[in-house]
């Protein structure tokens, strides 16, 4: 007669479990980390996304509906006798698209267009942005420092417009961080003919003929 207590709590640890692993699964869309810094003559920014799609958009994505993500960036130089200035305010969207037919999936933004494996893959690619150039050198001043926010969103205007009446009112596909704040001081990346202190071995191997 010991086993119907001990099977309930068994019961009871797989449900709290499985509701523990939903919450995780369901966590709130965040921008986690953002970085700037030169690169060149450009300024680049590396950020990490917690972004999840809904059912109903990944069931609309493997049917061939595209789907399109966009992260924003704007930065403001505080003026201490007028308004912020706002010195960069930069978008880059990407595409997300399944071929039923060949099971294929591709991910294209800007000019570029990237095969991928699988839709997680693509995902990846919005979750994980890296060495995005959002300004030139020139356009900042190295001894400012700027305030920053960051956001990515799941843009439904992209849709098709049929789609588009029909999603205005579902929270499936209302998918959005909120602004990330942070502030940044973005210096010049240094030559290495300016460097301080011996070669670093790139360089070494570089000077030799």
């Amino acid at each position: 007669m010991r086993t119907r207590p001990l099977f309930t709590l068994l019961r009871q640890g797989c449900l709290l479990w499985a509701l523990w692993w939903s919450a995780l699964a369901a966590a709130d869309p965040a921008v986690q980390n953002v970085q700037l810094f030169a690169k060149g003559q450009d300024v680049v920014l590396n950020a990490d996304v917690e972004l999840s799609l809904s059912a109903a958009m990944e069931g609309a994505a493997r049917r061939g509906i595209p789907l399109y993500f966009s992260v924003e960036v704007e930065l403001l130089k505080p003026r201490w006798y007028w308004f912020n200035n706002l010195t960069v305010a930069h978008s880059q969207t990407w595409r997300i698209l399944h071929n039923p037919l060949t099971r294929q999936w591709r991910v294209d933004w800007g000019s570029l267009a990237l095969p991928v494996g699988s839709m997680e893959e693509a995902l990846s690619l919005v979750r994980h942005v890296r060495g995005w150039r959002i300004a030139h050198v020139d356009e900042i001043d190295p001894d400012a420092t700027y305030q920053g926010r960051v956001r990515a969103r799941f843009d439904a205007s992209r849709l098709p417009k049929p789609l588009q009446f029909s999603t205005l009112s579902d929270s499936e596909w209302s998918v959005a961080t909120p602004w990330k704040s942070f502030d940044v001081a973005i210096e010049a990346e240094v030559p290495a003919a300016d460097r301080t202190g011996p070669p670093s071995t790139q360089d070494q191997e570089r000077a030799r003929p």
